[in-house]
């Protein structure tokens, strides 16, 4: 019995619909999906074409373009959280139009109890938030009060 990753189904399932295209805004959320993809280019195996997109809403309008030429739709791949948001704005366009479209969103990296070390915490975004602060107030518009909350929010 071979063993695969849930990213080999994944691709198996899309290339059963006959999706041609996956409109993607890609990033660490989908990183077993882009490995199983070079595993398939790899060993000859056809897959669905990857178009990157800079956006989410312009990879679901290019989606839906597509949908629009063909009748056929295909599959959209953003980030899960603000990438999901970002997307169903575009969603409800192609709904009023009912054009196809399967969108998917990719989890993002976590462990159980922490045993991943090195990984961005969420602190990390405020820690740098007050110095930046402090050399902002610096600046030649500046009224000497450099006061700011504390690094260590």
């Amino acid at each position: 019995m071979s063993r695969h990753s849930t990213a080999h189904y994944f691709l198996e399932g899309l290339v059963d619909l006959g999706v041609d295209y996956i409109f993607a805004n890609l990033g660490t959320d989908h990183v077993s999906l882009i490995e199983e993809m070079a595993r398939w280019d790899k060993e000859g195996r056809k897959h669905p074409e990857m178009i990157l997109c800079p956006h989410e809403v312009v990879a679901v309008h290019m989606a839906g373009g597509y949908a629009l030429a063909t009748g056929r739709g295909q599959a959209v791949l953003v980030h899960v959280d603000a990438g999901t948001a970002n997307a169903c704005m575009a969603i409800q366009n192609l709904f009023r139009y009912r054009l196809p479209v399967m969108l998917f969103a990719g989890r993002a990296p976590h462990t159980l109890h922490g045993e991943l070390t090195g990984l961005a915490r969420h602190l990390c975004a405020f820690r740098a938030g007050p110095v930046r602060y402090r050399q902002h107030r610096r600046g030649p518009m500046s009224n000497g009060n450099t006061r700011c909350p504390p690094a260590s929010w």
